[in-house]
């Protein structure tokens, strides 16, 4: 069977050829590699005496850059795959604690998430739940070193890393990245990084998004340095650390960039990469005049990776190794016109942990579907258009919402609209509506219908205190409909 290198065997050849030199700096303090690699060898043997093995998935708290990391690899060490998770996260997991096999917590979990994690089998002399304190971390430090082989290889099947998703579905699921996976993610950012040896990547987010734990495992993999930059002092950071490269939420970028003013940031980054959604074309160019000299954009999705690079005009370029498809009614490849985004590659996950009808509905015939909507061009160019739930389909023409959206806010008395498109044989729509008064609601119940597409059977106008939208302006709009069906059915409080 075929298995990869894992990250930890690049962190002995770093320690063994450049033992000094940094791997990670957090709060201004260095760890050399050789330190690195000393601190993973003593939490392997303390991780293991939980009865952490070969295959375990196991689910480790964020409480703190370096401490989780030495925890994770120190996992794959012990060949176990490992979820990043933050303590305000432990309600939505909540159910998902069942699937793992270890949980690791600085600090008592809730009591529903804790019945979850501590399922039948597990004993107080064998717990499921181990919560690590000062104290046993004091312990680990004084442990002997356990001599990992220079050889730990990543099993193709194996858990490497659980991976939790929310963008696709509207909902938080859990997907496998085996040891096929991960080396395929980690491959394919290789070929788009110019990290190397010299490299200083700013990690400005934790690994709860794996896309930074991605990043900064290639860095390390390269023998460069990862700095944990304070979220509040990104500028400072960048200055400080000389940093090289780094990875930003859009957001993150157009508040650096805002609070620079007309100052060039010093020094020059080498290569910026912007996730989680498309950064506006001013700010790329700003980036670029006053920040760094590449800015690498791309569409991917937690259960399949990266899939195309994106230029400023929103053309994507499919990396090497992914196959990607726009799929009309009929289910066959269309270009020119608006098609389901469908992709295949080595790095698409097989599905979701614990919800084998919702992988049946999302990976069909060894493609994924994202719920995207694009146009390809040819077999590897295509530009997106919105996701699935974003358009309103009639007779074969479809119909942007947020384009109806904007035409019903200018048109009636509404502070803020949501359209949400009902599934079933008829053409339904429910709209949210945020007004001043009963009276302004009652308006919009008379005149909505007239302003939408003809062939629309029938609306639904639902009165909402607040409509959640990003920082660009969208709604999650799956993610709506749930929470509005659980409101509606009794299952929410809110």
């Amino acid at each position: 069977m075929t298995d990869y290198p894992s990250t930890v065997s690049y962190i002995g050849y770093h320690a063994a050829t450049a033992p000094g030199h940094p791997a990670i700096i957090e709060g201004g303090r260095g760890v050399s590699y050789r330190d690195f690699y000393r601190d993973i060898g003593k939490m392997a043997g303390a991780l293991a005496d939980f009865g952490i093995g070969p295959g375990d998935m196991v689910a480790i708290e964020i409480t703190g850059f370096y401490r989780h990391w030495v925890m994770l690899l120190a996992c794959e060490v012990l060949g176990a795959g490992t979820l990043s998770f933050n303590q305000s996260e432990v309600d939505a997991l909540g159910r998902h604690f069942r699937l793992m096999d270890r949980v690791i917590c600085s600090s008592a979990l809730n009591s529903e998430a804790f019945e979850a994690a501590n399922e039948p089998g597990y004993t107080e002399q064998a717990p499921k739940v181990h919560v690590t304190d000062q104290e046993w971390l004091s312990a680990v430090a004084q442990r002997a070193v356990v001599d990992i082989s220079p050889s730990v290889r990543l099993g193709a099947d194996a858990p490497a890393r659980i991976v939790k998703s929310y963008g696709t579905m509207g909902m938080l699921q859990l997907m496998v990245h085996t040891g096929r996976v991960h080396d395929f993610w980690l491959r394919q950012f290789r070929f788009r990084t110019t990290m190397d040896r010299n490299a200083r990547y700013l990690l400005t987010a934790g690994f709860g998004i794996q896309a930074f734990h991605v990043h900064a495992t290639s860095c390390i993999r390269m023998g460069g340095t990862c700095v944990c930059g304070n979220p509040n002092e990104l500028a400072q950071d960048i200055g400080r650390y000389g940093i090289t490269h780094a990875t930003f939420m859009p957001n993150q970028l157009e508040q650096l960039l805002a609070a620079q003013g007309e100052e060039h940031l010093k020094p020059r980054l080498r290569q910026v990469f912007t996730i989680g959604a498309p950064a506006a074309k001013q700010v790329r160019a700003r980036a670029r005049q006053i920040l760094v000299d590449e800015i690498s954009e791309s569409y991917g999705t937690n259960e399949a990776g990266g899939i195309c690079s994106m230029d400023d005009d929103g053309v994507g370029a499919a990396f090497p190794g992914v196959e990607v498809e726009a799929v009309g009614a009929d289910g066959n490849a269309c270009f020119g016109s608006q098609g389901q985004i469908r992709v295949k590659s080595a790095g698409v996950v097989d599905g979701y942990l614990g919800d084998p009808e919702t992988t049946a509905r999302m990976f069909r015939d060894g493609w994924f579907y994202p719920g995207d909507i694009g146009v390809l061009y040819d077999r590897h160019r295509l530009t997106l258009a919105g996701r699935i739930e974003d358009f309103l389909e009639i007779d074969g023409t479809k119909y942007s919402l947020n384009v109806l959206e904007k035409a019903l806010i200018d048109a009636l008395p509404a502070k803020d609209i949501c359209l949400l498109a009902g599934g079933g044989p008829d053409v339904a729509l429910t709209l949210l509506v945020l007004t001043e008064s009963p009276e302004d609601t009652a308006r919009i119940r008379q005149e909505a219908q007239s302003l939408l597409p003809p062939g629309v059977d029938r609306i639904t106008v639902i009165e909402a205190r607040k409509i959640p939208r990003g920082t660009d302006g969208t709604v999650q709009r799956a993610k709506l409909g749930w929470q509005l069906q659980q409101a509606l059915t009794g299952n929410a409080s809110d």
